[in-house]
């Protein structure tokens, strides 16, 4: 009976912990910026067509996005193939691997306790979660493509990592949004050009 009473309170208290912390749902509507992001292989490079002397020197960067069939040289001049501009992003300007990231793998990792707890915020929590691409286009799993970005990898690109972010509500609001500055997601690959 002693065992009982003493392990009630606790559980009760566990239960009462359990429900103060964010839903999945709430956490990836919190993030859903980041979800909506496109996944690309970036360069000032990939404006096209580049001009012959900007691509005069990078012919190692465009070798492989040639043999994966995004671009092809004509005469002097590099060009997208039909393939290459359906990938391809004017505005980054990159090849796009990936539209949309799903949010996977959330786990509530800590909760602050509310003793220190700035005014304004009602609850905070640090989520580990891992961002990974809707889709994934083959030419991006090119080991050539993948040698010329540097330190970049196919670990990258599916970004494999966890990440952990901090999330909090405002006392008054219930919505859940990234209480962390230091939080970034980038997607983008990037490569290095000679000039």
């Amino acid at each position: 009976m002693k065992n009982f009473i003493i392990t009630l309170p606790l559980a009760l208290a566990l239960i009462g912990c359990g429900d103060n912390a964010p839903s999945n749902e709430e956490i990836k509507s919190a993030l859903a910026n980041n979800q909506g992001r496109k996944g690309c292989a970036v360069s000032p490079l990939f404006r096209f067509p580049p001009d012959a002397k900007r691509a005069e020197g990078n012919e190692r960067i465009l070798a492989p996005f040639t043999s994966t069939g995004l671009v092809v040289l004509s005469g002097e001049q590099y060009e997208l193939t039909a393939k290459g501009k359906a990938v391809h992003d004017e505005q980054m300007p990159g090849f796009c691997f990936t539209n949309s990231y799903e949010i996977t793998d959330i786990k509530v990792e800590k909760s602050e306790p509310e003793k220190d707890l700035p005014p304004a915020l009602s609850g905070a929590w640090y989520v580990s979660l891992r961002f990974v691409p809707s889709n994934l286009e083959d030419w991006a799993r090119s080991p050539e493509l993948l040698e010329v970005a540097g330190r970049n990898s196919l670990e990258k690109i599916q970004q494999d990592t966890p990440y952990i972010v901090r999330v909090a509500k405002k006392v008054g609001d219930d919505k859940l949004f990234v209480a962390d500055p230091r939080f970034h997601f980038n997607p983008t690959i990037g490569f290095s050009m000679a000039f």
